[in-house]
């Protein structure tokens, strides 16, 4: 008589599920991380500078400075975010240098960091597009974007902040 051989249809069913389910979950980490990193530095670029903006504006000329000089213990007392093409934070000392390393992940990205990334930074909308400092006044208005700034976070896919003129940040 005829012999059996071969799978039954519950059987090739159940393998094909199975390969459906596998395929949707490790083939994406062989291809690549779909942007996630560059969702991510935004999300860190955004609050940074919603904070700074924040602390501006609750914070007062007498508050940022001590005995006439620069307050820099605490580091949002600047009002400062430094924008340069490989990383983003909070300068040292008040300046326009961002420093190696922070103390605390949420003030910017450190060198390590940058070079582990592959992530970069543009800024329009500023006189200086290599190294743009954008500082914000009592007002929350960043004083050197008076037509409203744009940062563009470039990775796998090009993100965008929008700083408008009268101070709203937002995500594009």
């Amino acid at each position: 008589m005829f012999k059996k051989s071969g799978f039954t249809l519950i059987e090739l069913v159940i393998v094909i599920i199975l390969l459906g389910i596998l395929a949707a979950t490790a083939i994406p980490k062989f291809i690549g991380n779909n942007g996630f990193e560059t969702q991510t530095y935004r999300d860190q670029l955004l609050q940074l500078l919603k904070t700074v903006q924040q602390q501006a504006m609750s914070c007062d000329d007498d508050c940022r400075k001590n005995n006439g000089e620069p307050r820099t213990a605490n580091p949002y007392a600047c009002n400062r975010v430094v924008i340069i093409t490989e990383r983003f934070g909070i300068p040292t000392n008040c300046g326009t240098r961002l420093p190696t390393n922070f103390p605390a992940n949420q003030l910017g990205m450190s060198v390590t960091e940058a070079n582990s990334a592959n992530v970069n930074f543009s800024v329009s909308g500023t006189a200086n597009i290599s190294t743009t400092t954008l500082e914000f006044d009592s007002w929350g208005i960043v004083k050197n974007c008076t037509l409203g700034c744009d940062i563009s976070i470039i990775g796998d896919q090009t993100l965008t902040i929008r700083i408008e003129s009268q101070g709203y940040i937002h995500e594009q």
